[in-house]
């Protein structure tokens, strides 16, 4: 008889210790699943508060920038990029071309309302004519900044005005160049031309 009452005895231990083990296995999955989930929260919230921001101002850049001047690939390879300006070989010549950006003006009778943004490229056979230009480069942008203010918004977006711009902004340079500015060959050119 103590045989046969050891037995079941050894049997509750065991169903005792079967139940156990089940109980502690459930809390396992559940501790795994706040963990899998907690690294999906942080990893997310790291993405758009760190990694998003930056990923779409690198892109609204690289848009801006083609926008601004869709051949800047093509240029960049022809020429080197030297403070705003670009020299380099440019056609089948070999004529040099001398670059101002970032001229910004409000033009006549807008009450600062409205803007012009542009770029102006200066292109010539002449290398010595483009060093006079780059020497006076801050004469160069005013007389630039006080002709493309005394347009009109309507003058500015009427049809035909760039190429009229390009004869009115041709005059203007010439002067720069003191008495040989009227013997210089010299194209003017409105890569960027923006009005808002």
């Amino acid at each position: 008889m103590s045989e046969e009452k050891k037995e079941p005895q050894e049997g509750a231990e065991a169903g005792a210790a079967g139940a156990a083990k089940p109980k502690a296995a459930e809390p396992a999955p559940m501790i795994l699943a706040g963990v899998v989930l907690g690294a999906l929260v942080a990893g997310s919230a790291l993405g758009a508060l760190l990694i998003a921001p930056r990923v779409i101002q690198s892109r609204q850049a690289a848009a801006f920038a083609e926008a601004k001047d869709p051949h800047a690939k093509e240029k960049g390879k022809k020429g080197k990029k030297k403070g705003g300006k670009h020299e380099g070989k440019e056609g089948e010549g070999k004529s040099t071309v001398y670059r101002i950006d970032n001229i910004i003006v409000n033009p006549a009778n807008s009450d600062g309302q409205r803007f012009l943004m542009c770029a102006i490229a200066i292109q010539s056979e002449d290398a010595e004519v483009l060093a006079v230009l780059r020497e006076h480069e801050i004469e160069l942008r005013d007389r630039i900044v006080t002709l493309l203010a005394a347009e009109s918004i309507e003058t500015l977006t009427a049809a035909g005005a760039r190429d009229s711009l390009r004869i009115h902004l041709a005059n203007s340079i010439r002067p720069t160049l003191g008495e040989e500015g009227a013997e210089a060959e010299f194209q003017v050119y409105l890569p960027q031309f923006v009005v808002q």
